[in-house]
């Protein structure tokens, strides 16, 4: 939806990591080139703080404190442990920043203070992959100033980091669930640049650029680790470097507005109605080009009807009415009427009665979906 002057509403949203984990929250603000502010809240007192510019990270704090700049350019080998000590104590007593009294001694230059600088912010992102999924996070856009920050740093790489040490297991199943037996090919290698692979990793990254592979292809393919594989993938995916050949990546100058939080916990500050929705980052697990019924309890199987009942977290309305995003309220409502009696507990097979509580919680989610799709449709016709 957009305002008097033509342009879209700020987006300010909030929820947890359970929902939506940091890697999606940051890859989201980098695709979509947002400035504003990352807050993140966890239980302990800790938090952090992120300011982006154009989908870049320009600032980084933490509380506690992590990655100080005396540890992080001694660590980085520009200043020997004697000028650590002299440059902290004179930073203590003359109440001046460190990182400026090492480059007025000539013990740094002004591009290492930059480089350290830049260092910190990718620790203090991959600090915040360590607190729990029950951390709050608040997400407000602001206009982007005229000027570049002096510091700028692309999320890919600490987003990276992260992944690989504290993986996001349940988005990561889900994610690369949604592809299915598709085939996935590389629709962008220039952001790979900034990521930080490793030369195995980028080896995978070319043969998906030289040809489309299925999710199994690209396993067998791998030499790495299954886990690292699955990381990989899911990296290429939750950027969308990588999607089934239908896909195409969005123009960088795309702006929309499908910010990766359940719609139960959505707080946004603008209305979709009117705006063009993209797929998710994978297209939709459930939803068809042709409007056909998306896969019931018999067609997914035990495993299948498990691993759906896993992921129903990160899936919206309109995934799990096999809807595109922005459906109307009467093509929810067809949809919901077919899928209720497809999911419906007391019509499951006998071969599948081992999953009822599954299919019950998958039936309710469909029905929530298909009451928070209308209620949002009734309160667009109001406005």
């Amino acid at each position: 939806m957009t305002n008097a002057s033509g342009s879209r509403k700020a987006i300010n949203a909030e929820g947890t990591l359970a929902q939506t984990p940091l890697s999606n929250a940051l890859v989201y603000i980098r695709n979509k080139r947002l400035t504003g502010v990352l807050e993140l809240t966890a239980p302990g007192s800790r938090d952090a703080k992120f300011e982006t510019w154009r989908g870049m990270i320009s600032h980084a704090t933490t509380t506690p404190a992590v990655a100080r700049f005396g540890a992080v350019v001694y660590e980085l080998g520009f200043i020997d442990a004697k000028t650590l000590d002299d440059s902290g104590a004179a930073s203590l007593a003359k109440q001046k920043p460190q990182a400026d009294l090492l480059v007025e001694t000539g013990a740094i230059t002004e591009a290492q203070k930059k480089e350290v600088q830049a260092e910190q912010i990718r620790r203090r992102v991959h600090h915040a992959f360590t607190f729990p999924a029950d951390t709050k996070f608040v997400f407000a856009e602001a206009t982007p100033a005229a000027t570049e920050p002096p510091i700028t740093v692309d999320p890919l790489a600490p987003v990276w980091r992260g992944i690989l040490d504290y993986p996001p297991r349940a988005d990561v199943e889900h994610v690369i669930f949604k592809v299915g037996s598709a085939p996935i090919r590389l629709l962008s290698e220039s952001p790979l640049e900034r990521a930080g692979l490793e030369e195995e990793e980028r080896r995978l990254c070319e043969l998906l650029s030289s040809k489309a592979m299925t999710v199994a292809e690209f396993r067998a393919a791998s030499r790495l680790p299954p886990d690292r594989t699955d990381l990989l993938l899911y990296l290429l995916l939750i950027a969308k470097c990588a999607a089934p050949p239908d896909a195409e990546a969005p123009p960088p100058s795309q702006e929309t507005v499908d910010l990766p939080v359940p719609a139960k916990s959505r707080k946004l500050s603008f209305k979709v109605s009117s705006m063009s929705m993209p797929a998710a980052t994978a297209g939709a697990p459930y939803a068809t080009e042709s409007g056909e019924l998306p896969p019931g309890p018999a067609d997914l199987g035990l495993d299948g009807i498990r691993k759906r009942a896993a992921g129903l977290a990160f899936e919206s309305p309109y995934d799990a009415l096999g809807l595109r995003e922005g459906a109307s309220v009467e093509a929810a409502r067809a949809a919901y009427m077919r899928l209720a009696k497809l999911w419906h507990p007391d019509r499951l097979p006998e071969d599948l009665q081992s999953a009822q509580t599954e299919v019950t919680r998958i039936y309710v989610h469909v029905r929530d979906s298909f009451r928070a799709i209308t209620a949002a449709g009734n309160e667009s016709h109001a406005n």
